[in-house]
């Protein structure tokens, strides 16, 4: 115990993702209440990873309905982005980036275990990531959360 406020603490950390889920790039986490079945938010800007580092190699033993279900996810941050009223023109370019690297990816991943695939997934993820967070959340995010999803 130090006495200090989290904000007064060095939060440094290197998120490895191995999923699609594209948490590793926000400041917030959802932690599920599982006596009271709410999912409740938490967020301070020093819970944002100092680097992400995407390595294909490692997300190769990340099982197949895993990486296939957290990248409809990430789908869905993209179309998210672009659904939103908040939308900007780069935030949508962004997006449309991320579906066209999605597709590929997750296609190919479907067909291989190919890293490859698997990078292109990757950084569509970020991207859809990085769309979601300039266009704000939309019916979706919040629909997950009252659900108890991510």
């Amino acid at each position: 115990r130090t006495g200090k406020s989290v904000s007064e603490l060095p939060v440094n950390y290197i998120c490895v993702p191995t999923t699609l889920s594209g948490g590793e790039f926000s400041a917030f986490a959802g932690i599920t209440d599982s006596a009271r079945k709410v999912k409740e938010p938490y967020g301070h800007k020093q819970c944002a990873p100092r680097i992400v580092i995407l390595d294909p190699e490692l997300a190769v033993h990340t099982p197949e309905w895993l990486w296939l279900s957290t990248g409809m996810r990430a789908v869905d941050h993209a179309v998210e982005a672009i659904c939103s009223s908040k939308c900007h023109p780069y935030a949508a370019g962004m997006a449309q980036s991320a579906l066209r690297l999605l597709a590929r990816g997750l296609q190919a991943c479907k067909r291989s275990s190919d890293a490859s695939a698997r990078q292109l997934c990757q950084l569509g993820m970020m991207q859809a990531t990085q769309a979601g967070m300039l266009a704000g959340g939309g019916a979706s995010h919040a629909i997950g959360h009252t659900l108890g999803g991510t």
